[in-house]
């Protein structure tokens, strides 16, 4: 009969089996994983929802609007990134500062390229753009308007380019409408002097230079109606000159006979200069006393035809 008080031994050295997921710690799931449904840590690049843009806008309609031009998250933030890089580095510029904190305003300039006055704005004007004297008066005030304006280098050349391109256009235009205005005077003057236009007009030439003086002509001709037509090529002007040259000499298409010994031009020469040195003394016969109409009139009458023979060739 078995002893009972006899207890069963047990080998101490045995190891106890475990099991092998009871003594390996648990790995922590990568960030941004979506879980899969055995519970691992799944993909590492997650499927953003469709609505995304709306779960950040929320009822913000501007946002929304915003954030529609990104196709995921990812390129926000590949956007965010870019934008903070700009700034960081300088190719960003801030607003603006308050005009009351003179260092940041002075800094504020510098970054925008802003020079230290007015005339900074002549450097680096770029190629093709020429300020002319006739120009710089003009220019200099529109650089002292820019300067206080806080106005860039670059907007204010391309102020100053189209300036002066359509100063250009203008010139252009102006030049071909005189050449118009005058062909078309020039055609109702021939319909209505027909053959004696020429002599008529010579006839205007030396009654403004013998009244006006040498410039005079010139001066009068190359004045500009309110249209912008040129005073010597409106048709009604021109026969008012015309009718007022013969009334003050009525023989404005006389002819002269050549002097014995002399050419017909050298006739004319010799009795103009004459009458031409008795201009000088104001108080002589030339212009006082019964003779000085007739001479003014053969003044007149002589330099008409030497216009003549000079149009002639």
């Amino acid at each position: 009969m078995a002893d009972e008080n006899i207890e069963p031994t047990i080998e101490p050295d045995t190891p106890v089996e475990s099991s092998p997921s009871a003594d390996v710690e648990a790995s922590p799931p990568v960030e941004g994983a979506v879980p899969t449904d055995d519970g691992g840590p799944g993909d590492a690049s997650p499927k953003w929802p469709d609505n995304w843009q709306a779960m950040l806008a929320g009822d913000d309609k501007k946002k929304l609007a915003q954030l529609g031009r990104y196709a995921t998250p990812d390129n926000l933030f590949d956007s965010w990134l870019s934008q903070s890089k700009k700034i960081s580095s300088g190719e960003l510029v801030g607003n603006k500062p308050d005009g009351d904190d003179e260092v940041a305003m002075n800094a504020w300039k510098v970054s925008m390229g802003i020079p230290n006055n007015p005339e900074g704005y002549y450097d680096n004007i770029p190629d093709g753009l020429v300020i002319g004297d006739d120009d710089k008066p003009i220019v200099d005030a529109f650089f002292k308007d820019a300067h206080a304006a806080n106005q860039t280098p670059e907007s204010v050349h391309m102020a100053v380019s189209w300036f002066k391109q359509h100063e250009q256009q203008v010139i252009e235009e102006r030049s071909n409408a005189d050449e118009d205005a005058v062909v078309k005077c020039q055609d109702e003057m021939i319909e209505e002097y027909g053959g004696n236009w020429s002599r008529y007009r010579n006839a205007v030439k030396g009654d403004l230079a013998m009244f006006g003086g040498e410039d005079f002509e010139n001066f009068i001709m190359s004045a500009r109606l309110s249209d912008g037509t040129p005073l010597g090529s409106n048709t009604e002007v021109m026969k008012y000159l015309v009718n007022a040259a013969l009334a003050r000499n009525p023989m404005a298409t006389a002819t002269i006979s050549p002097a014995a010994g002399k050419t017909r031009g050298q006739t004319i020469q010799t009795e103009l200069n004459a009458l031409t040195a008795k201009q000088g003394d104001r108080t002589g016969p030339y212009w006082r006393g019964p003779e000085a109409e007739s001479m003014q009139a053969r003044w007149l009458e002589l330099t008409q035809m030497q216009m003549d023979d000079e149009a002639r060739g």
